[in-house]
């Protein structure tokens, strides 16, 4: 993650959401430590860069680009359109209703 924000080029953040998606793919778990990654993206962008953080907001699209088919996926499923079936299950017993049914 570092050495490659040191580069300072799009290809890194390209390859950051690439890496978080596939965390995301993985486990579900995965997903927190991406937004946690493409936070820090950000945050590094808005230090160094101030107020142009447009490589961190490409970053953060591709991520939700290429997690949106599963997202839709779990939402035919449940209705709730998130990464993963476990973070229904969680959602559900945070917000127990019957959102989702």
């Amino acid at each position: 993650f570092l050495i490659l924000i040191k580069t300072k080029r799009l290809l890194s953040y390209f390859l950051i959401a690439v890496g978080g998606w596939i965390l995301s793919a993985l486990r579900a778990d995965g997903f927190l430590i991406a937004l946690v990654a493409l936070l820090g993206l950000w945050i590094l962008d808005l230090h160094y860069y101030k107020f142009r953080f447009y490589r961190s907001i490409a970053a953060v699209a591709v991520f939700l680009l290429l997690l949106a088919p599963q997202c839709y996926i779990v939402w035919k499923w449940t209705k709730i359109p998130l990464p993963s079936y476990r973070h229904v299950v969680i959602f559900q017993r945070i917000f127990p209703g019957e959102v989702g049914r």
